[in-house]
């Protein structure tokens, strides 16, 4: 069995046999299945190694987090630039670089970053 190809409203004079269609289709439905495991694996691995703190960075957070509470005087969940300088000094003295998004405080979640870098 063939099919006659449409190209632009018009029939073209070759025949493609449905055998060379399906052939075409699974070579690129392979290609693509092929192409998303690869990323897939890619980033699944970037991840979990992205993820996984070593033992000293997952002690320097929990000792992070205490200190953090302490300093947090008015426990509203972030430190401003006065209560890092009382509680948690190396916090003040990269307080710019840590405050990432420049709102003008420090949350945990931001030090747990620069942690982990």
């Amino acid at each position: 069995m063939s099919v006659a190809v449409v190209s632009g409203g018009c029939y073209s004079q070759s025949l493609i046999s449905t055998t060379a269609l399906t052939r075409i289709y699974l070579m690129i439905a392979r290609h693509f299945v092929s192409g998303i495991f690869a990323v897939s694996a890619m980033v699944f691995a970037a991840g979990a190694a992205a993820q996984t703190p070593t033992a000293n960075q997952q002690k320097q957070i929990k000792d992070a987090e205490e200190r953090f509470v302490a300093a947090d005087k008015n426990a509203d969940g972030k430190l401003t630039l006065e209560e890092a300088k009382a509680g948690m000094p190396r916090i003040a003295s990269n307080f710019k670089k840590i405050d990432t998004n420049n709102d003008g405080f420090v949350t945990i979640e931001e030090i747990k970053v620069m942690i982990l870098k």
